[in-house]
């Protein structure tokens, strides 16, 4: 016992084993937590890294029999001649109501025309101005302005108008009614 005492003072007093000995537990701890991480056992890597053998599971033997295949195919042949092929696939009931299909569609004959009329070209403070009669509204404008968001006053003529409606161009003559 005494000796035992005498090695284990020996070792606190000398650093450098001290040093050693926690660097190789470190060292341990850390492989034995990967191998159990990774599920394997430190055996089974010893074993595997010495000897390279690697074990794969055994294919089973398995007997074909192709009387049973033959007729497994005559009865997939039978099954797709009674499929009744359609030529048309509805899949959706026209009496439902489209969804994207406005409640109410104003047509055409009932919607409201715009008239328009050029009623006054002058100039004030040398820029020209134009009165433009719309549905009984009179207004007036110089060139760029817009009128009821819709139309706007591309160039002002001697007797004439230009207006631009989107892609539209339309032309206004003094005191002719235009409809729009």
């Amino acid at each position: 016992m005494e000796k035992l005492i005498k090695i284990i003072y020996k070792f606190k007093r000398n650093k450098n084993i001290k040093k050693q000995i926690t660097t190789s537990a470190v060292i341990l701890s850390c492989l034995l937590i990967m191998t159990l991480i990774s599920g394997c056992t430190v055996l089974g890597l010893i074993k595997d890294s010495f000897t390279g053998k690697v074990e794969t599971p055994e294919i089973p033997d398995i007997e074909i029999d192709e009387a049973e295949i033959d007729e497994i195919k005559k009865s997939d042949a039978e099954r797709r001649k009674t499929y009744d092929i359609e030529n048309e696939i509805i899949l959706v009931d026209e009496s439902l109501r489209n969804p994207f299909k406005p409640f109410y569609i104003q047509d055409e004959e009932t919607e409201e025309k715009n008239i328009l009329r050029l009623d006054k070209i002058y100039k004030l403070d040398e820029v020209e101005y134009v009165e433009i009669n719309l549905n009984n509204y009179n207004y007036k404008l110089k060139e760029g302005d817009t009128l009821s968001s819709t139309y706007l006053v591309q160039a002002i003529n001697v007797n004439s108008a230009v207006l631009l409606k989107g892609d539209e161009i339309l032309t206004l003559f003094l005191d002719t009614p235009v409809y729009d």
